[in-house]
């Protein structure tokens, strides 16, 4: 069997990660290629099962796998973040590592939330770099090293514009008020993930897709460079 291929996308809140990511791995599909979505289908759980799993996972990990469950709650206080917040950013993490570590059945796992957005998530607080957040999370999960890497770069006006236009309001970003300090937050996560790009740039496997704010375009340039990717690794279309 193909080992599988873990492909990441990562951007700003608004960027499209999610609705790009869904729509490639639907098209991934009907070309006969075994595609998993696990932080996509995560995160559009209804909240009730999404949160009492959230709970259960976080217990089990206490209990069954408290070794690693306090490295990385250790790791979530570092950066500042106490009580229920801390638990919940540390379940955060442990869901990317059970994605990671876990035995695949399928060719291509797609994550439009994965290891590098959970380390930018947790150095909004200003307390450590999301680039020391991913190098120390990354010994617990090394296949994250291997990932391909898809950066979706869209600037923050169309950022602010798409989430205003969502029914949630999940990401950090949203929950703030005031429009300065919105842009504040996009800015400082901007400069996070420009500093973490320095640890994979020469890697070849970082991807650049410069949103045109024309949905189909956007969708082709995607699914343009991940069949690319996965050609390179073997995988036949």
């Amino acid at each position: 069997m193909r080992k599988t291929s873990f492909i990441e996308f990562y951007g700003l809140p608004g960027s499209g990660k999610s609705t790009l990511s869904h729509i490639v791995a639907e098209r991934l599909r009907s070309e006969g290629l075994s595609v998993d979505e696990p932080s996509y289908n995560i995160d559009h759980q209804h909240p009730l099962p999404k949160k009492l799993k959230k709970f259960a996972v976080g217990g089990y990990w206490f209990v069954i796998r408290h070794r690693q469950y306090r490295l990385i709650s250790e790791i979530v206080k570092q950066n500042g973040y106490k009580g229920l917040t801390a638990f919940t950013m540390t379940v955060n993490v442990i869901q990317k590592m059970r994605i990671y570590n876990s035995l695949k059945e399928t060719e291509i796992v797609i994550m439009d939330q994965g290891l590098i957005q959970a380390c930018v998530s947790l150095s909004t607080n200003g307390k450590i770099r999301a680039k020391e957040n991913y190098e120390r999370l990354l010994t617990m999960m090394p296949n994250a090293a291997n990932a391909s890497k898809i950066y979706i770069d869209v600037n923050d006006e169309t950022a602010l514009d798409r989430m205003s236009q969502r029914a949630t309001n999940d990401s950090r970003v949203e929950k703030l008020k005031d429009m300065d300090a919105k842009k504040e937050m996009l800015n400082r996560i901007r400069c996070e993930m420009t500093h973490l790009r320095e640890l994979w740039e020469d890697s070849g496997n970082d991807i650049v897709i410069v949103s045109s704010n024309d949905l189909k375009e956007d969708i082709d340039a995607t699914y343009d460079a991940i069949t690319k990717t996965l050609n390179e690794k073997n995988y036949k279309k």
